[in-house]
Order: C-alpha cells, then sequence, then structure tokens
C-alpha cells in the first residue's frame, strides 16, 4: 500500500540519488537545485511503500487560478503504476478544487512516451512543442490541465 505524506526536500534528494523511472530526463539541473522550494503547504505530496520514496509531486502557485505541476518518480513507480495513476489524479483534483485552480500546466520530455502517457491519464493535453526548452537542449511538450469556464 502507497502511503500519501507531505512532500518534504529530502524525498526529492532520495530519489534524484537513486536515480528516475525508466525515461525520465537524464538532466536533473531543473530539479536538483530547487528540492527545497518544491514543497507548497497542502499542494506537495510524496508517495512511500514500504519505507521507500516511490515518488512527490505537487503544484507551484505562479497566480491565482493557474499553477505549474511537478513529479519526481523513480524506478519503484513502475511496480505501482495504476495506483500511483489513481492517487495522482485524485490528489490533483483535490488541489484545484481546494486551492481554486483552473490551469495546472507542466512540461514533459517530447521523446518520452511513458511521461506524455501519464500526463494525458492525469486529464492533461498537449498544447505544444516547446523547441529547445530543456537544460541541454531538449524538446519539451507543454502539457495543461483546464477547466473550461464557459
Amino acid at each position: 500500500m502507497i502511503e500519501i505524506v507531505a512532500y518534504e526536500p529530502w524525498h526529492a534528494t532520495n530519489i534524484l540519488e537513486r536515480g528516475l523511472n525508466n525515461g525520465a530526463p537524464e538532466s536533473t539541473y531543473s530539479f536538483g537545485h530547487v528540492v527545497n522550494d518544491m514543497g507548497v503547504d497542502g499542494q506537495s505530496f510524496t508517495g512511500i511503500q514500504d519505507g521507500v520514496v516511490i515518488a512527490c509531486g505537487g503544484i507551484l502557485p505562479m497566480w491565482p487560478g493557474v499553477g505549474e505541476g511537478w513529479v519526481l518518480a523513480s524506478a519503484d513507480v513502475h511496480n505501482n503504476k495504476f495506483a500511483t495513476v489513481r492517487i495522482c489524479r485524485s490528489i490533483l483534483q483535490k488541489i484545484m478544487d481546494d486551492y481554486g485552480y483552473w490551469r495546472i500546466q507542466g512540461a514533459t520530455l517530447a521523446n518520452w512516451e511513458s511521461g506524455v502517457k501519464f500526463a494525458r491519464m492525469l486529464g492533461f493535453v498537449n498544447e505544444g512543442m516547446m523547441k529547445r526548452f530543456g537544460p541541454g537542449g531538449e524538446d519539451y511538450l507543454r502539457h495543461a490541465r483546464v477547466i473550461d469556464g464557459n
């Protein structure tokens, strides 16, 4: 069973030290230097199974109604794919409801099929290519989950 706890910086550091899930971007520059800033009370969580950090993620508020989503997952997440998706989808919806978000966006390495599929399974839609967005000049896709206000 996966236990959900509030995010703490050591959770991300633990994943980065052990290695990210299969196919994840090789460069951890975009996370490694900000692990202390990624936790927002009530909006950042960690999944732990049998004492092992398997994934953490959350929302960084940009301005009212809009946030940037982030996820770090270890290779252990592949042992819990369906539970991880179900839990992440539930937490994402709760955060959006509780904090009044109408848009959560994130970036996914363009050629990372399982990352793109994960975003889609969470209800995100591909909004287009961001050329040379990554720290090594990699192409990324902008994904967003938007609640239509009309």
